[in-house]
Formats: structure tokens, sequence, C-alpha cells
């Protein structure tokens, strides 16, 4: 994956983080929707160059040919990041949360970075609200041993089962069924 992928993140996340403060506590409408508006254009932005950005070039060349131009772009190298739509309507929720003042902002930027990238929230759905998850990064907590050892129970099964049965026994079969 480019780095520009990782910077655009970056960007977003961080310019998200400083504006939350200033949704949260502006008291001027006008100042409010401009600051939203600011929010919604990077998040959208990023959204629609990574899962649109060559459609839309490819659609903007076509029809510049048919104007009668010879215009040839250079290939875009885009990869699609994983995740990139729950991501980015990750981060709508919270802007517009922080918006209409339904919860209050983040303390720290590690937490609000954490909050937007938390990969387990990514696979389980729905979108989850600041609410639900922030206090949990905000009050530490410790893994006892039987939990650890639980964690580790867990882990080797789920290898077993995905290498064993799955890869090796069950593959046969149920490329049969779907063939």
């Amino acid at each position: 994956m480019e780095l520009s992928f990782y910077y655009a993140f970056l960007a977003v996340t961080i310019v998200d983080y400083f504006l939350r403060c200033r949704l949260f506590t502006e008291p001027n409408k006008h100042k409010s929707k401009v600051l939203l508006v600011i929010s919604l254009i990077g998040n959208l932005g990023i959204l629609v160059f990574f899962k649109y950005g060559t459609f839309l070039l490819e659609n903007f060349t076509t029809l510049i040919k048919v104007i009668g131009m010879n215009y040839q772009p250079a290939k875009p190298n885009v990869i699609l990041p994983a995740g990139i739509s729950f991501y980015t309507f990750t981060t709508l929720c919270y802007t517009v949360n922080m918006y209409k003042k339904k919860s209050e902002p983040v303390k720290s930027l590690l937490d609000f970075s954490l909050f937007v990238t938390f990969f387990p929230h990514f696979v389980a759905r729905p979108i989850v609200r600041p609410p639900q998850l922030v206090p949990q990064f905000e009050s530490p907590s410790t893994a006892n041993k039987k939990q650890l050892m639980q964690g580790l129970f867990l882990i080797t099964l789920g290898m077993f089962m995905k290498v064993v049965l799955a890869d090796s026994m069950l593959a046969e079969p149920v490329n049969t069924v779907f063939n």
C-alpha cells in the first residue's frame, strides 16, 4: 500500500481531532457549519478519491475524447484500502455528534485515533458511537492469568480449525459442492 494512503488518513484524523472541540464549543452556528463542511469535504474527499477516483478519471478521459481532444492521463496506482468506507462513516458520525453536541469530545489524539481506526469494530458492525467505545480506552485494564490462558486457547483452537479442518480436510468437499 502506498504512503499516500497513510498520509491521507493521518491528515483527516488530525483535522477531525482538532475540529472536534471547536464544533462542540462553537456558539456561532455559521462557524459551526463551516467547520462541519471542512470535515465533510476532507472525509468524503478521501472516500471518493480511493473508492471512485479511477472510475471518475476513466469517465473524464472518455468525455474529453468524445469532445475531440486527445488526453492520456498517467495510469493511477490507487489501491482501495480495507475499511475505507467504514472509517469514513465512523469519522463522519463522530463529527456530526460533535456538531449536534450529542457526546463529549475525545480528550486525546491517541484516543481519537484509536476510536476511528479500531479494527475490531470495523468488522463487527454497526458504526459505534463515541460514548459506547471511548470510555473503554480511558480506563486501563489488565488481563489476569486465567483470561490470558483462555485467550491463548481460543487462538489455538481457531488456528487448528482453520489450518487442519478448513484448509486440509474440508477444502476438497467444499470445492466439489460449490463447483
